[in-house]
């Protein structure tokens, strides 16, 4: 009975999911799965190659060994439903989170922008909690990220042509802004084999016009999503080319990593971004140089710092370049 019990709230958050999962837009599943066949060829034949090693935190060593077993055996189309995926770019936050997050949005958005950038995809399959919007918790916690740095710094993310993104977990906050600002674009790097994934998902979301790997165009193209596998000759390739990104993203990525990839986000001037959108945690022994992002370059001020209203001992950090 008590085991019942424990699991009772699990059955009816996925029940509630599946209900909620009968509203969501539909992806076409043979581009998913020739995007992920293609992807994992592309990573087989390429990974060995990229030099990432010194940005890489040693907990996360197994973790992306697990998750490129997962990718290289094919991709499945539910993947947000593997515990490692799930756990790893998926954000499970209390429901009271998502009411204040919410409520933020709809106070700062127009109604048809919220719906249409919260709407969900079948694509990866995540768990659902909010029939209004037919959306995830997740969604909202990212769309609540942009809303805020809205909202505290009064610069319309319309004005925004050119976002950058360290760390990029499946490729959720991308599809956001660019469903919110189709023109816009999108630099996401990440870690290779995240990188990969999320060229597959947000091909499935949006498209695959709408979406270039930096491994086969070797450049930056306007007006799309491009991926970055982060490889140090890469870095410096994109950074030249962007000159500087209107907005530069990461929401908990820089705060999770080491010192190394925070020294190297630094000596490149945060890409030279106009803006900077940080959000961080109390540093710990687990992530004992969280708090060291707080430390902005000599070229940025800081134009908003303030614990979260929704989870203690994290932060929002936004800056401007002077």
């Amino acid at each position: 009975m008590k085991k019942f019990q424990s699991i009772l709230p699990k059955i009816k958050r996925h029940a509630y999911s599946l209900y909620v999962s009968m509203f969501t837009l539909k992806d076409d599943r043979v581009l998913f799965s020739t995007a992920a066949k293609k992807a994992a060829a592309l990573y087989e034949e390429h990974r060995l190659k990229y030099d990432y090693e010194e940005y890489l935190m040693p907990s996360w060593k197994k973790n992306t060994q697990e998750i490129e077993e997962i990718f290289l055996a094919g991709l499945p189309f539910s993947f947000l439903r593997n515990q490692m995926l799930k756990h790893t770019m998926f954000a499970h936050l209390p429901k009271q989170t998502t009411q204040i997050q919410k409520k933020m949005i709809v106070q700062q958005c127009d109604p048809a922008t919220v719906a249409t950038a919260l709407h969900e995809h079948n694509t990866g399959n995540p768990i659902l909690n909010d029939l209004e919007y037919k959306t995830s918790g997740n969604s909202i916690h990212h769309l609540y990220h942009l809303t805020k740095f809205e909202k505290e710094t009064k610069t319309p993310l319309a004005s925004m042509h050119s976002i950058l993104e360290l760390g990029g977990g499946y490729g959720n906050m991308a599809k956001i802004l660019k469903k919110m600002h189709p023109e816009a674009t999108y630099t996401i790097i990440d870690i290779p084999i995240f990188a990969y994934i999320q060229y597959v998902y947000l091909q499935a979301v949006l498209g695959a016009e709408h979406v270039t790997l930096f491994e086969e165009t070797q450049k930056i193209v306007p007006g799309k999503i491009n991926i970055v596998p982060m490889h140090k000759p890469y870095i410096a390739t994109v950074s030249s080319q962007l000159q500087s990104p209107d907005l530069f993203v990461s929401t908990w990525a820089l705060s999770e990593t080491n010192k190394a990839t925070q020294d190297m986000v630094k000596e490149y001037n945060y890409f030279n971004s106009t803006s900077l959108l940080l959000a961080y945690q109390k540093a710990s022994d687990t992530f004992k140089y969280a708090q060291d992002i707080e430390a902005l370059p000599t070229q940025y001020t800081a134009t908003y710092q303030a614990e979260t209203e929704y989870l203690p001992n994290n932060y929002y950090l936004f800056a401007t370049k002077k």
